[in-house]
């Protein structure tokens, strides 16, 4: 998947929470095809660590770390906020995904 990065669009861009650590693990090669087109973002902002401080060398510039927006509310947040049941007796598995590949083998639920 190639990443959307506003292309376009001449207003100011500001980068919430992004995530590259499956791009940081395969090295800056990688990383360098993208780095242009992530400079023109106004404010860079990462869940990791080691992808700021990453993009941050390379660009050489500060980068924020920010905690994923998943960890923003607690367990009875959740529950409330989405009309959620305390216990559900359903198994499932949620998956989100941006791609339709999968880079697992495959998902296995018992």
């Amino acid at each position: 998947m190639y990443p959307y990065f506003l292309k376009g669009f001449n207003g100011k861009k500001i980068s919430y929470v992004s995530s590259i650590s499956n791009m940081a693990n395969m090295g800056k090669e990688d990383i360098k095809k993208i780095l242009n087109d992530i400079q023109r973002f106004d404010h860079l902002s990462f869940r990791e660590g080691k992808s700021a401080e990453l993009i941050s060398g390379m660009l050489h510039r500060n980068v924020t770390v920010v905690l994923d927006p998943t960890f923003l509310l607690d367990r009875k947040q959740w529950i409330s906020s989405f009309d959620l049941k305390e216990k559900d007796e359903k198994k499932y598995v949620l998956l989100y995904s941006l791609t339709d590949k999968l880079r697992s083998p495959g998902i296995i639920i018992s």
